[in-house]
């Protein structure tokens, strides 16, 4: 075709500078900006609060087609409400219970208690109820 290789160098540059603009391009173009400056503060507060809930909710809803997607998506958001506050609560009573366990100098379910007994030294007296610590 009568090109030098100095020219097949610039066309190649050419090309490599034309396929980086068509992925940027591209890849701009498919993803949404992520940054928070274009949404007002009504968005912000939306978007922190529900975009978790909804996006599990309509995807269950895409998945599962009920026969009234509104009343499903408002009973699904009310048992995800549910589920949190339990979970809330659970997290509050274990932090409790650490924390009582540490004050009362008691090891962790975790850890593993072990009793060792000597060898001839009997266990007398020993009593297997254990609902007299249910009395403080």
């Amino acid at each position: 075709m009568g090109f030098t290789s100095e020219d097949t160098d610039k066309l190649q540059e050419l090309w490599n500078l034309e396929k980086k603009n068509r992925e940027e391009i591209d890849s701009l173009a498919s993803s949404p900006p992520s940054s928070d400056e274009y949404l007002s503060s009504d968005g912000l507060y939306l978007k922190n609060l529900l975009s978790k809930p909804l996006a599990r909710a309509l995807r269950e809803i895409v998945t599962k087609k009920p026969f009234d997607p509104v009343e499903y998506l408002a009973h699904w958001l009310l048992n995800y409400k549910i589920c949190e506050e339990r979970e809330k609560k659970r997290r509050e009573f274990e932090l409790e219970l650490m924390i009582e366990r540490e004050r009362l100098g008691q090891p962790d379910d975790k850890e593993e208690v072990s009793i060792e007994v000597e060898e001839g030294e009997e266990e007398e007296g020993f009593i297997d109820d254990w609902s007299i610590l249910n009395d403080e």
